[in-house]
């Protein structure tokens, strides 16, 4: 892949990462402080609470599952000159099947405690 290409697909990717990150975060502590402080609020309505849990959780794993794929892919399309330097080896050392597998854990797990939170 010819070398600016590949570093603006790495740049995209990386700031999807950094876009998705804040803002699930901020959603969950969201959600902790709704499920905490406004459990009142939310009694009536807990299935549209449950699938709006759902869908965010889904969303953000499969965001940041493409996104760590496609990090992975650029490995085996870098250039050949960045390839050889010690920074290439060891993005291609990176453990990313593994970071794939902690997130996808953590947002299943995340979307468990939530949704066993609501219907406590």
């Amino acid at each position: 892949m010819e070398k600016n290409l590949w570093l603006a697909w790495l740049q995209m990717r990386t700031a999807d990462i950094r876009m998705m990150v804040p803002t699930y975060v901020a959603f969950s502590f969201g959600m902790l402080v709704l499920l905490s402080f406004g459990y009142d609020h939310v009694a009536n309505m807990k299935w549209q609470t449950a699938i709006v849990i759902v869908v965010v959780n889904l969303w953000a794993l499969l965001i940041n599952d493409g996104v760590i794929a496609d990090i992975a892919a650029g490995a085996e399309d870098m250039d050949p000159t960045f390839e050889d330097t010690a920074l290439g080896r060891e993005y291609k050392k990176a453990p990313l099947a593994l970071f794939r597998v902690i997130f996808a854990a953590g947002a299943v797990l995340f979307a468990i405690a939530e949704l066993a939170a609501l219907y406590r």
